[in-house]
């Protein structure tokens, strides 16, 4: 299983599936998209099986880049929107990333899903969404110009790029525990 992201896909499509057109606008998603090619190609050469996991924009949990750049950020009181936030994101919760991808793995075959939960939402509503149930105060936001300054410019176009997946084809091999985010988070949270 090569494990992808959804910046991969053309943002220019209203909800995006794993026939979406591919398309890259940053050197970080044209290295994915190449290695994507390069497997594809060689395992078929060989008569491997080869299935890729699009994994939904942020992926949360216990640990890892959610607790130390969101989560902890955001109890700190230092965690920053960067522009207004209201791009459309699409997250998916640790426990279902491993669930999908054990799914994924006992098919035995080619394939490609999308791994998202069902609701995505724009990107301010799900921290607004952190913040309230940690009863501290909302984040500000920052212009995305300042922030591109202090992260790259490559980085905050791929955060703030807007895009709604659809998790159809996966529901179909795998039951998600989490049907959205405020299920993973109210789970999750309180474990913090």
């Amino acid at each position: 299983v090569y494990i992808s992201g959804l910046a991969v896909f053309d943002p220019v499509y209203d909800k995006i599936t794993e026939t979406t057109p591919k398309k890259y606008d940053t050197e970080f998603v044209k290295v994915r998209i190449k290695a994507q090619e390069f497997l594809e190609e060689n395992c078929s050469k060989s008569g491997m099986n080869l299935s890729v996991a699009y994994l939904g924009d942020i992926v949360y949990g216990n640990g890892g880049f959610f607790q130390s750049m969101i989560y902890d950020r955001i109890q700190k009181g230092t965690f920053r929107i960067p522009g207004n936030g209201k791009y459309v994101k699409n997250f998916i919760h640790v426990d279902d990333v491993i669930g999908a991808l054990i799914a994924i793995i006992q098919k035995e075959e080619t394939n490609s899903y999308i791994l998202t939960d069902s609701t995505p939402v724009s990107f301010i509503e799900f921290i607004n969404y952190i913040s309230d149930n940690l009863g501290v105060k909302k984040p500000k936001t920052v212009p995305a110009a300042l922030a591109k300054l202090v992260l790259g410019s490559d980085a905050i176009n791929l955060l703030t790029r807007s895009v709604s997946a659809s998790n159809r084809k996966i529901s179909q091999i795998y039951d998600f525990k989490f049907q959205s985010y405020k299920e993973g988070l109210s789970d999750l949270l309180p474990k913090l």
